[in-house]
């Protein structure tokens, strides 16, 4: 269900796969099924754009308060058992396992371990919104961090690179900005992301020592 919202708030697939971190194939078969298990259209057939149909329409205005209530729910019964049982909460921001191949068994393991967590998943916004409400404990979530109002510790950093023929025009730049690349035709490479998966291997097991008491 967030997957369909974050698609239909980016008019895009594309787009919202790139902001999930996650392929165009998976959030296409993703909601396909869900267009299966609803047994209607969400979505017209339009190559460059996501338009909602008249019953994808309905749906995100139901999804969004769906979504909002069940995070809410989460956290008030978490509230309550941690009241109850001093539990520590950690909220994970969406996407942020694509990079790590072992992250949900590593993340089943360290949960087992520690019964007095409780974990939640949400969008990287909301994390921080409970956060700074205290319903939170620690999230691990996207940069950049407002500093003012979090400690944090950077665990991962890297950089954005355009890989242009010798001769693109935009070759001859030293630096380039996102501004730069609008109307320039893209490829997402597979590659990228066996390059992230190798690169980002160690990193979510020292997430997991930090985060250890």
């Amino acid at each position: 269900m967030k997957y369909f919202i974050k698609v239909a708030e980016a008019k895009s697939l594309s787009k919202a796969a790139n902001e999930l971190f996650i392929s165009y194939q998976g959030l296409s078969k993703s909601l396909k099924n869900l267009e299966i298990e609803l047994g209607c259209p969400l979505f017209e057939k339009n190559r460059f754009a996501a338009k909602l149909t008249e019953y994808g329409e309905e749906l995100y205005r139901s999804a969004k308060l769906i979504v909002g209530e069940w995070e809410n729910l989460q956290l008030s019964l978490g509230q309550i058992q941690r009241r109850k049982n001093k539990l520590f909460h950690i909220g994970i921001a969406m996407g942020v396992d694509i990079p790590f191949p072992d992250f949900h068994r590593r993340l089943d393991q360290f949960l087992t371990n520690h019964g007095d967590v409780i974990m939640i998943d949400a969008w990287d916004s909301y994390c921080e919104e409970k956060l700074e409400s205290g319903e939170l404990d620690i999230a691990v979530t996207f940069g950049p961090v407002d500093e003012q109002h979090f400690d944090s510790t950077r665990l991962l950093q890297g950089s954005l690179a355009a890989i242009v023929d010798d001769h693109h025009p935009l070759a001859e730049r030293d630096t380039l900005s996102i501004a730069d690349l609008q109307g320039q035709k893209s490829l997402r490479s597979t590659a990228i992301s066996a390059i992230m998966t190798f690169l980002c291997r160690p990193v979510w097991h020292r997430v997991l020592n930090r985060i250890s008491y």
